[in-house]
């Protein structure tokens, strides 16, 4: 089983979740039939482990333990998606972001207005993983 994070916005409301989660899923398994995925969305993992951690930047820091990949929903973050996203690079998990139905690996975060809490990182990468 493929552990799967998929960061998306906090403001972003059940529908929305559910409908980057159906997108990420059919991607994931038109790529990789052979493996089976859990997809937890970021709203999910927050509300069960934010609790333990103490605070916002623990549990960001957080997240790549219990992951297997971080899969962004766009490619724009704010601050708790950067926080996990420099989490993942230094322990080596890799980072997608899903774009127009393709897999696409990010390698770094590019800062933009870090005033901007909702949407002033970047993340950054180009290398196409999936085909479809």
């Amino acid at each position: 089983m493929v552990k799967v994070f998929l960061a998306h916005p906090k403001a972003s409301g059940d529908t929305e979740i559910a409908a980057a989660s159906a997108k990420l899923q059919a991607a994931l398994v038109a790529d990789s039939p052979e493996l089976d995925f859990s997809i937890t969305p970021g709203r999910d993992d927050y509300n069960a482990h934010v609790a333990k951690a103490g605070s916002w930047s623990t549990w960001a820091a957080s997240v790549p333990t219990r992951y297997d990949v971080v899969i962004l929903d766009r490619r724009d973050v704010g601050k708790a998606t950067m926080q996990i996203l420099k989490a993942c690079f230094e322990m080596m998990r890799p980072v997608m972001l899903l774009e127009e139905g393709q897999l696409v690996q990010i390698g770094s975060v590019q800062t933009l207005d870090a005033r901007n809490f909702q949407a002033g990182w970047r993340a950054v990468g180009g290398r196409e993983v999936s085909s479809r």
